[in-house]
This record gives C-alpha cells, structure tokens and sequence, in this order.
C-alpha cells in the first residue's frame, strides 16, 4: 500500500485568500464549497505535477522551508510512504480526516490546564468541509486562545495507473479570516 503526502504551508502570501464566513447558513455553504473547489483544484494540481515522475512503490521524503521576499514562511513537504496492513488508501485519508478533525480534543486531554470549546454545531459540516472553532482557556493563567479553521477533504478514484487501489485524497485546512457567526 503506497500514500502520497503533499503538505503546503504558506503564511502571509499572495498565494493565501482570506476566507470571509457570513452569518446565514446558506451563504457559508456557498462560500465554503467555493473555496473547497478553487483549493481542490490548486492543491490538486500541484500534487498531480509533483508526483508524475515518482515511482508509487519507493518510499521518498523532501522537505523545503524559505522565507519569501515578503518576509513569509512557507513550508512545502512531499512524501510517499509504504504502509503494511492497510487495505486501501482510502481507509488511510479517512483515517487523516479523522485526525485532524478531531486532533484539539486529544491535545485538551493532555494538557491538563487546557480547556477547550468546541463550536461546531450540524448545519456546519457539509460533505468534504468540516469547520471547527475553538475557544481554550489555560486554568491557571486564564489566558485565552481561539482558533477557526475550515478544512477540505476529497477523495479522487484513479485508473491511469497500474494498482489494486488507485486513488488519492487531497486534505487543506485553512485559517477564516472572518466569520460573521463567531466575531470573537
């Protein structure tokens, strides 16, 4: 079983779009399956240029990391990992999908101090886009964090190559930019 990774962090760069989340549902349904096709289809495309040249079946791992001219950090990592014992690959994006949208409940549970809100209530998730906002407090310090990120996540089946399983999933999350129904 072979996984492709493609991990791009890009912080203050043209690149990023502010992601702006209005108060009615219908609106931020609309908006949020826009971004989700325009980030499918960038992301998508870059792994599709990435990977071409790779054999599916050797282990590889690149990372860069540099500083743009606009004094941004971006951090591009790739990897193709063998996983023993997983039957498709899908079972390994729906186990990422899981990870990472849920991962703030496991850091909450370790970090003692921590305590954590979750707001995402069930008119919010769509298929594909799952938004979480989080408020945490530390208990001795009181300080206050908060969080809102939108995360996107498909899966593409595949035939132009040679495998039992042949697909592969995309997941971009994203900071909101402003978000009309938590203006905290």
């Amino acid at each position: 079983m072979s996984d492709y990774t493609l991990c791009n962090i890009q912080a203050g760069t043209p690149l990023q779009e502010k992601i702006i989340l209005k108060k009615d549902s219908k609106s931020r349904h609309e908006n949020s399956a826009s971004n989700e096709i325009q980030e499918a289809q960038g992301r998508g495309g870059i792994f599709e240029i990435r990977r071409s040249e790779l054999d599916p079946l050797k282990d590889l791992t690149e990372d860069r990391r540099y500083e743009t001219d606009s004094r941004a950090f971006c951090s591009v990592r790739f990897s193709i990992i063998q996983f023993e014992g997983i039957e498709s690959v899908k079972q390994i994006f729906d186990m990422v999908v899981f990870y990472f949208s849920n991962m703030e409940i496991g850091v909450s549970e370790k970090l003692e101090t921590l305590v954590t809100v979750r707001e995402n209530d069930d008119d919010s998730t769509i298929e594909g886009i799952t938004q979480n906002f989080l408020m945490s407090t530390t208990t001795g310090k009181f300080v206050r964090m908060e969080s809102n990120i939108i995360m996107f996540s498909e899966f593409y089946e595949r035939d132009d190559i040679q495998c039992s399983d042949c697909g592969y999933g995309i997941v971009v999350s994203e900071f909101v930019g402003v978000d009309e129904s938590y203006p905290y």
